[in-house]
């Protein structure tokens, strides 16, 4: 169980209780609630939100059956640009999210089916768009001459429908992406992978991976994308560790997974693909029993990059009811982005000092929009963790991120580019431990800086206290 009570108006409890200890045999309940008077912006955004999970996980006829039901209900406004406005005439939206998991796996990796699952997904808004993700998979492994042959497939079937596309006159005249095919549309995806595993100079894992999305109503769809894989991993005596990957992927981004990326994206977003084509080279190595480093180099080339953006100009709807205003975040299909990232990290670990420090550094730029780039050229990350007694911890962590660009539209079929501020993302943590009870104080966002998150959306509560208690 924990509790969190914060300086504007802020809370967030959870609880958890499991009837075993055992992570094979045993069952659960999870319950999470958190709510924020302002999330994003201190005079219009505010937030709450349910989460709630139950699973079980029994063996079966020495096979493990996992179990899984959550439910999650999101709510806010969509204020983007809109801070003039009373917060109470602006359109509101609540998401519900239901899921059902089943999965079947043997107790022992001998056996040739090594996993069966089933989930459903079932999303719904406020919007009467209603979206079904219906998910089945089965993994199979056999081994041969000292080598590992295994295939894996996954079929997801996607039903969406809209039952009052009417309800868009919240929302900008000039808005792009309203769901301008069809009121219900239904998606179909294959992927399926055969990878051979061994072990030689290095080991390794080989294969093709083949993924079809049969409809070319959307970019990217009406063709199969087969593209060989590799993973060689390469250990020395030192036990450093080097490993080069190669990898291309159809990815398919439903409704909810735009949720994930942010809550604020506009109701009726047509589903879409994209393409990545990635090459990593990570290093990794230990120095004595304290500190290891871990750097990755990678090239990533990705077709139809999801960019949110907002409008120049609000023009109000020709059927616009002042009670009923909204703005929320289309979404635009990047053609091309390519380029090379670094990333690093080193930790460190001491009887009375824990250190994270983690960077990473990328020029992913976009092809058709004048080399722009809509991610973060450096970010950097530190936790600190002092041990100051045996009951008490100090817990700081900072965060930089860099500028970047982002689309806005101009009202005129084109976009303009604007420039997101770099901002650091200072906190501190102190926590206390007796016995099975944790209290402790949080001091948010010290430095008070104003957080750009995407344009028009933007964290200026600045500085925040909260205090919390756990128990388990």
């Amino acid at each position: 169980f924990s509790f969190d009570l914060g300086s504007k108006s802020f809370i967030n409890t959870s609880l958890h209780y499991t009837n075993g200890i055992s992570a094979r045999h045993n069952s659960g309940i999870s319950f999470e609630y958190k709510t924020e008077d302002y999330l994003m912006n201190k005079d219009v955004d505010a937030m709450n939100n349910v989460f709630l999970n139950i699973y079980s996980n029994r063996f079966l006829n020495k096979k493990l059956l996992k179990t899984n039901f959550s439910f999650m209900q999101d709510a806010g406004i969509y204020w983007g640009g809109l801070t003039s406005f009373s917060p109470d005439s602006i359109s509101k939206y609540n998401i519900s999210n239901m899921s059902f998991g089943i999965k079947l796996s043997p107790s022992a990796n001998t056996q040739l089916i090594q996993d069966v699952s089933f989930n459903i997904d079932y999303i719904s808004n406020n919007y009467t768009r209603d979206e079904f993700i219906i998910s089945s998979s089965i993994a199979l492994n056999t081994e041969k001459a000292l080598k590992s042959y295994s295939f894996h497939t996954r079929l997801d079937f996607i039903g969406v429908s809209v039952g009052d596309l009417s309800l868009y006159s919240a929302f900008p005249e000039n808005a792009v992406s309203v769901l301008n095919y069809s009121s219900e549309f239904s998606d179909v995806l294959l992927k399926s992978d055969f990878i051979i595993s061994g072990k030689n100079m290095f080991n390794y894992n080989l294969g093709v991976n083949f993924q079809y999305f049969p409809s070319d109503e959307i970019e990217y769809g009406g063709e199969p994308v087969i593209f060989p894989y590799m993973h060689l991993i390469k250990t020395f005596d030192n036990n450093d560790q080097i490993q080069i990957e190669i990898n291309k992927e159809l990815i398919y981004h439903s409704f909810k997974n735009t949720l994930d990326m942010c809550t604020y994206v506009d109701p009726y977003y047509r589903n879409s693909l994209s393409k990545a084509f990635n090459v990593n080279v990570l290093y990794n190595k230990r120095v004595g029993h304290n500190t290891s480093f871990v750097s990755n180099v990678y090239y990533l080339r990705k077709k139809g990059q999801l960019l949110p953006f907002l409008l120049s100009d609000f023009i109000t709807n020709s059927t616009f009811s002042v009670s009923v205003l909204g703005n929320p975040l289309a979404i635009y299909s990047d053609t091309l982005q390519r380029g090379f990232g670094f990333s690093s990290s080193l930790s460190f670990s001491a009887e009375k000092i824990d250190i994270l420090l983690q960077g990473d550094l990328q020029s992913i730029k976009s092809k058709n929009h004048d080399n722009k780039q809509f991610v973060p050229k450096v970010q950097l990350n530190s936790i600190i963790t002092v041990h100051l007694t045996n009951n008490v911890n100090l817990i700081s962590h900072w965060q930089f991120t860099g500028n970047r660009q982002a689309l806005r539209s101009n009202n005129i079929g084109s976009f303009d580019y604007i420039e997101l501020p770099s901002f650091i993302n200072g906190n501190l943590s102190l926590n206390y431990n007796l016995g099975a009870s944790i209290f402790s104080v949080d001091f948010k966002n010290i430095l008070g800086q104003e957080i750009y998150f995407f344009d028009y959306y933007y964290d200026n509560d600045r500085f925040k206290i909260s205090f919390g208690f756990s128990h388990k």
